[in-house]
């Protein structure tokens, strides 16, 4: 993917012939207003996508803009109104999200094939319904509305409280997942906040088509939702955002994380929701012939959906010991069922360093083979290493996970201990008490969802992401006790 810069509306020589996308939503900002543009191209297509190149005094313009709107539109957190509104538009994004250029430019910047996009818009859409969303508000205050108005608190007599959301919210979005910039935005228009979102550059077109899909249901509230795409490092962009903001949401990685906080005055709070990794628990009185094959087929579906690249997608797999099944005879099972998923649900092309480091580790095994009694299991767009022990350095994504054989429970947790912190959601195959103490364990490591192997990737609306709350994170409270 290259990016170039051109002046003016159309697009330059670099991109002749090439169909251009707009993908950005920036109200209060005029359509003449940028003198140059960013231009991605699409690889293996002829499409190009383009955002404008930002000024801070844009960034002012826009979220001024953004404040007057949600003051107009959101000013009573009519929550209830605003989810119908939401989950239509989601619904008008999701159609033109299949239209052939814009899929083909969702897939070939995310680098995933249109079959797993098609998916994880379908699974993510779950969390878009009305139904969703106002179950979402239930679970977080009691009752599908935002408490913006003092109200009685019954665990505390004598006191009245309130949430209060910032007027403008400004969220930094990974882009390893399409759609979880999406679910953010809706969030935070959900609790009442107007939001400013930059987009990863693999992932500048879905949210802006949830802008326009927005701007056909309700002009208005469109008006308090702006998203565009610039280049990271834009420290005179982000500091503007950063000063005006009251609350910033961070998506990513290490990296992206780092860069937000030196630039947040006190005044601004930030939510981070940075790397993670999820791994699954497979118990011996689980692994048994009759099991074997759907335990497989979870396991690879689960590894495959989003190409591994999900906070919720599981990089190991530790296996106990003493089954009907053997932890090799298991990883054997296992890469039958990705060689099928990569025939139904092909993995798209991983970046360079990727495909690299994926090389770099599944050598490693090999060659670890006669030694230790590890190996490596190679297929089209997939690769498992069998190991002894959990290698966190060795973690990769794009449909690579280690296989961990382990005696008993005891040493399972023991594998587990180094990932304490970072642990996002465990898969648990096991019944009966095992299963009950395990969950336990795993929860005191950090683990903030333990599930079914085959319900990883899909966590439901009110999971609570990094232990936190996902509405009431994005608001602050306040007290009356006069």
């Amino acid at each position: 993917m290259t990016a170039v810069r051109a002046s003016g509306a159309p697009v330059d020589g670099a991109a002749a012939g090439a169909r251009s996308i707009d993908a950005f939503h920036l109200p209060g900002l005029p359509a003449a207003a940028p003198a140059e543009w960013e231009v991605l191209s699409v690889p293996g297509t002829d499409l190009v996508v383009r955002v404008p190149v930002l000024e801070p005094d844009h960034i002012d313009r826009v979220c001024e803009r953004l404040a007057a709107a949600r003051a107009e539109r959101l000013p009573d957190g009519d929550a209830r109104g605003v989810a119908a509104v939401l989950a239509r538009s989601a619904r008008r994004m999701r159609r033109a999200a299949l239209e052939e250029a814009n899929r083909a430019a969702i897939a070939g910047l995310a680098g995933l094939s249109a079959p797993m996009v098609d998916r994880i818009l379908d699974g993510m859409a779950a969390g878009w319904s009305e139904e969703s969303l106002t179950g979402l508000l239930t679970a977080e205050f009691g009752e599908p509305s935002v408490p913006h108005r003092f109200a009685r608190d019954p665990a505390r007599p004598g006191i009245r409280t309130r949430a209060v959301a910032p007027d403008v919210a400004f969220h930094v979005f990974a882009g390893n997942v399409p759609g979880v910039a999406v679910t953010s935005m809706i969030r935070s228009l959900l609790v009442g906040s107007a939001v400013i979102g930059k987009t990863a550059r693999e992932g500048p077109l879905l949210p802006a088509l949830f802008a326009r899909a927005l701007q056909q249901e309700d002009p208005a509230l469109a008006q308090c939702l702006a998203v565009t795409w610039w280049p990271g490092g834009s420290a005179r962009l982000e500091t503007r955002v950063l000063e005006r903001a009251k609350l910033a949401v961070v998506y990513g990685g290490a990296d992206a994380v780092r860069a937000v906080h030196p630039l947040a005055p006190a005044s601004t709070r930030v939510v981070v929701h940075g790397p993670g990794v999820s791994v699954g628990l497979i118990l011996k009185g689980a692994l048994t012939a009759a099991n074997a094959a759907r335990l497989a087929g979870d396991a690879a579906l689960a590894i495959a959906t989003f190409d591994q690249r999900g906070c919720t997608s599981p990089v190991a797999l530790i296996v106990e010991e003493g089954g009907e099944m053997s932890p090799a005879r298991f990883a054997a099972a296992l890469g039958e069922e990705l060689d099928r998923l990569a025939v139904i649900l092909p993995a798209g092309a991983p970046a360079p360093a990727t495909a690299a480091r994926r090389r770099q580790v599944l050598d490693a095994a090999e060659l670890r083979g006669e030694a230790a009694g590890a190996a490596a299991i190679r297929g089209t767009g997939w690769g498992i290493a069998l190991r002894t022990s959990v290698e966190p350095g060795d973690f990769c994504t794009d449909r690579v996970v280690q296989v961990v054989g382990v005696p008993d429970l005891d040493a399972a947790l023991a594998a587990l201990r180094p990932l304490a912190g970072s642990l996002q959601t465990v898969g648990i195959e096991a019944d009966g008490p095992p299963a009950a103490s395990l969950a336990e364990a795993v929860a005191e490591l950090g683990a903030s969802r333990v599930t079914s192997i085959g319900a990883m990737p899909w966590p439901p609306p009110a999971w609570r992401h990094d232990g936190a709350h996902p509405l009431r994170e994005l608001v602050r409270w306040a007290d009356l006790d006069l």
